[in-house]
């Protein structure tokens, strides 16, 4: 019998789930049951005076259709209060997530389905519980009733989605942020710390480390930390007990000024430190909260630097809280320029918060042509063409004298255009961000000819790879001789660098690797004497192929500048490329170049941090060679100094961590992996090895949440990155994967046949088991560096003593295994 079909029809599409459903069930699965049962007769019985269509559960969710966008969100409010009576008096209580999205809906025999039923679907998975969070269409369809606020929630992937939405969250208009009890501090981070009761009279709190903790806290999600690595931020070179000493000290200094008389304290639960967040306001929480719903602090329109200014005074608290703080720093920036950005889309052009957040883009980046074209469009419509001008007149005087450029065609051509009688009126559109996910780039082959250029050629081609890894607008994934393994890759980026007598020329192309087709390609001067201006120009001609923006500011502000001496970077250049070869004698000498690369220029942290990795490698390179603690603790110093003068770049986090780790500072190490992935969240060899460090530190979660968003990303991984997946799925339980992870690696390491062994004899499958021990023993002793040849004891001496396993169950299972 043949399906009967209505016509479609627009309708709002509510879809709403039960947070946490799993645990709750795990708790108690007839209660659950129960509960749930209950709640969907509240959400059924409402319906009818809020004009919905109840249409279906959904294991622990429901399906409703409303005919408005104003009933749809109404009724969603009123359920989360309804709700929230109900569920909150529930041992193990939880709450609802609503999603709300506009779109066709078609019927099928009784059922619903389309597009847009898909879309509420996933926006529901982005709210908070007890939330309702709605796409850009509800948002446009609802702005203006005075019921509500929206708060920008920014632009997910969603899975399954062919590309992010700009979703936003609701709040009720006659909630507060923040409940009145009476207990209020106000804590200012911007300027230093500091403490303020409700009626703005400042807490004293002299103490440096206390200033710290409380700032700590306050920047920090949910407002809370572990009680150790807050210890370990601030006492970083004590001993774990002396720490914990000194913190027991520190938090009481602390809790005494912010509590006074009041219960505005600290919390404790268990090994958590916290503030409540119903006691406390912190400035640039604040601030950042009122950019998602459309208002902007008068601080953005007079300072740029404020992020800078973030606890300022404190950076000499500890050299690990110091890299936290700059870190952290640059992620509240770039949260605030990803809001006013999204400002740009979300109102009118002749509103005046389209100006004010145009104007502080500008006063963030003063080269920032979308906004700039905003504000031009902004006064023309109020037929203030000399306002409009003048924005022109100034980005095209700061361009002129920053970076000896002029503005973009686009930009010109809209200043040309207010000469026209009766200038934009026509053309008033908003700023619209390129939809679409971050883009894939794959980086293959750079050609060098002759060959004697080579490691000029790599290096750059290595440099390019870093400086594009650090924009999350950029997927870039690295190819092994140029192949293509899979069909998730949008661009492909090649090159060819010619040496002819007169200079050498570099040909940069970007392609689409499904038909050939060149996208772009375009011939420069190459040269260590134009190598910084060279990495920001392809920078930016491969971000504009991709159709993604991005300011001359912040492109001169990611991309790393060079020493003045040139003959540096040219010996870490040659250094970088011996590396690649993975012999002693090659390490020898990129040692050599190293040393005299940090004598000539002590500020060149490039330097510290391969010097670094030379003696981390050390016992791979050279197995079987004694250890050595000073070549241990002298690592850990020098890719300290590395992160100390270039601390945003993930790859001296990274050093550092295994540096710290290889010296038992196992707290300090998980910080610097974390702080790796923050900064480059897009590059899945930044992913790969922080989710290989923190296996190593028995933190299996996050190992595999980094891996997972790794996989995310791309399924195309270089050798030694499949051996690093075999050690996070042995860590994580998955043999198999394993298993099938040290195949892909084609032994790249040395060691990996030896995670592959662990495995099996995890499966039980010791014949196989065998047969991969014997090959790592082969492998092993063909690089041994120890005074005699090596028995399989020796190796298996050196394979269990080679890796920083932070917890002794670990170790002692491989132990056991290899044993066995």
């Amino acid at each position: 019998m043949q399906a009967r079909s209505e016509r479609a029809a627009l309708r709002t599409i509510l879809f709403a789930d039960l947070a946490q459903y799993s645990r709750l069930t795990a708790a108690d699965e007839l209660g659950t049951l129960d509960l749930v049962s209950l709640c969907f007769q509240l959400f059924q019985t409402h319906c009818e005076e809020f004009g919905a269509e109840f249409i279906k559960t959904t294991g622990d969710g429901v399906l409703i259709l409303f005919d408005g966008v104003s009933s749809a969100i109404d009724y969603a409010i009123f359920m989360q209060g309804t709700l929230a009576d109900l569920l909150d008096k529930r041992p193990f209580y939880s709450r609802f997530r609503i999603g709300l999205h506009i779109g066709e809906v078609h019927r099928r025999d009784g059922d619903v389905f389309g597009h847009a039923i898909n879309v509420a679907a996933r926006v529901q998975t982005m709210a908070e519980p007890g939330g309702v969070c709605v796409t850009q269409d509800v948002y446009w369809a609802a702005r203006n009733t005075a019921r509500w606020r929206f708060r920008f929630a920014g632009r997910p992937a969603l899975k399954n989605m062919p590309e992010p939405l700009a979703l936003y969250y609701v709040v009720a208009s006659n909630v507060a942020d923040v409940p009145d009890n009476g207990h209020q501090r106000l804590i200012s981070v911007i300027d230093g710390l500091g403490l303020y009761r409700e009626d703005g009279e400042a807490i004293a709190l002299r103490s440096p480390k206390a200033q710290a903790l409380i700032g700590y806290l306050a920047l920090s999600s949910n407002y809370q930390e572990v009680h150790d690595r807050l210890a370990t931020l601030i006492w970083p070179e004590r001993s774990q007990v002396a720490a914990r000493r000194a913190m027991a000290n520190c938090l009481q200094i602390a809790e005494k000024s912010i509590a006074g008389d009041s219960a505005a304290g600290i919390l404790r639960r268990g090994n958590i430190i916290g503030l409540s967040p119903s006691r406390i306001s912190v400035d640039v929480v604040r601030m950042l909260k009122d950019l998602g719903e459309g208002k902007i602090d008068d601080l953005l329109l007079k300072r740029s630097d404020w992020s800078e200014a973030i606890l300022f005074g404190l950076e000499g608290t500890s050299d690990l809280f110091s890299a936290w703080l700059s870190v952290t720093r640059h992620n509240w920036r770039d949260h605030a320029l990803e809001a006013l950005e999204a400002m740009l889309e979300r109102f009118e052009m002749s509103e005046p918060a389209m100006r004010r957040a145009a104007n502080a883009l500008l006063v963030l980046e003063p080269s920032h042509e979308r906004a700039a074209r905003c504000l031009i469009r902004h006064h023309a419509e109020l037929h203030n063409v000399a306002a409009a001008m003048r924005v022109y007149e100034t980005l095209r005087a700061f361009l002129r004298e920053r970076y000896q450029l002029a503005p973009s065609v686009e930009t010109t051509a809209l200043a040309e255009a207010l000469k026209a009688p009766e200038p934009l009126l026509s053309q008033n559109k908003k700023a619209r961000r390129p939809g679409g996910p971050a883009p894939t780039l794959a980086v293959g082959k750079f050609e060098a000819r002759p060959k004697r250029i080579s490691p000029l050629v790599w290096g750059f081609r290595s440099e390019l790879v870093a400086n594009l890894s650090k924009f999350r607008e950029f997927t870039v994934i690295e190819l092994k001789d140029g192949a293509i393994e899979g069909p998730d890759t949008d661009y492909l980026l090649t090159a060819q660098c010619v040496d002819s007598q007169d200079d050498m020329q570099l040909v940069v192309s970007v392609s689409d690797p499904g038909t050939n087709h060149v996208i772009w390609s375009e011939a420069f001067r190459f040269s260590l004497g134009n190598w910084l201006s060279l990495q920001k120009q392809v920078v930016g001609k491969i971000a504009s192929t991709l159709e993604v923006y991005l300011s001359h500011d912040r492109l001169s502000r990611q991309v790393r500048g060079l020493p003045q001496d040139l003959g540096v970077y040219d010996a870490w250049l040659r250094g970088e490329d011996l590396l690649t070869r993975w012999t002693p004698d090659a390490d020898d000498e990129a040692e050599r170049l190293f040393e005299g690369a940090i004598v000539a220029d002590q500020n060149f942290a490039p330097a510290y941090a391969s010097l670094a990795s030379i003696h981390n490698a050390r016992q791979f390179i050279r197995p079987g060679i004694a250890a050595d603690p000073s070549i241990t603790k002298r690592a850990a110093e020098l890719a300290q100094r590395a992160v100390a003068l270039d601390p945003l770049d993930a790859r001296n986090h990274l050093v550092v961590a295994w540096s710290t780790a290889m010296t038992r500072h196992f707290e300090q190490s998980e910080v610097h992996y974390e702080l790796a992935a923050e900064l480059n969240p897009n590059s899945p060899k930044t992913l790969v090895s922080a989710a290989l460090g923190m296996a190593f530190m028995g933190r299996v979660g996050p190992a595999t949440q980094f891996l997972e968003r790794a996989m995310d990303l791309t399924s195309m991984f270089l050798d030694y990155q499949w051996s690093h997946i075999s050690v996070i799925r042995y860590f994580a339980g998955d043999f198999e994967g394993a298993i099938a992870a040290a195949d892909r690696s084609r032994n790249a390491i040395v060691d990996t046949a030896g995670w592959k062994t662990a495995a099996l004899c995890r499966l039980g499958r010791t014949d196989e088991a065998r047969a991969a021990l014997m090959q790592l023993q082969e492998s092993v002793a063909a690089a041994w560096a120890g005074p005699a040849p090596p028995t399989l004891k020796d190796i298996l001496d050196w394979f269990l003593g080679a890796f920083p396993i932070k917890r002794d169950e670990d170790r002692r299972d491989l132990v056991q295994l290899i044993e066995v």
